[in-house]
């Protein structure tokens, strides 16, 4: 299996964006985006009819004393935060089919 590798400070391998792909990965990624859904959109471009997103993010915890004790919260470079209704959201406003929670911080979209 033929795997790349892109980031935008240590890999800026531009040659992706002219490629397709039936796997993408985010893992710890997401969190650190100031404009996720631009980013997502340009993401689906390099996606096969058939192909999947996977994105590992923590979820925000469910009520506001949780979170004040949330340790991924402090990571400074961490500027957007999903639960599952704004993964959902962001899902639906690609206009991609399916999204499944596998874990209580990955996430697999479907095209």
């Amino acid at each position: 299996v033929e795997t790349e590798s892109y980031d935008i400070h240590y890999f800026p391998e531009e040659e992706i964006w002219n490629r397709k792909y039936d796997f993408v990965v985010l893992s710890e990624v997401i969190e650190h985006l100031r404009d996720p859904l631009q980013t997502m959109v340009k993401l689906k471009t390099i996606l096969n009819p058939s192909g999947k997103i996977f994105i590992k993010t923590k979820f925000l915890p469910g009520d506001q004393s949780s979170f004040k004790n949330w340790f991924y919260k402090n990571d400074p470079t961490h500027v957007q935060f999903f639960n599952q209704k704004s993964m959902e959201m962001m899902v639906s406003s690609l206009g991609l089919e399916s999204l499944s929670f596998l874990e209580n911080d990955l996430t697999l979209i479907r095209a």
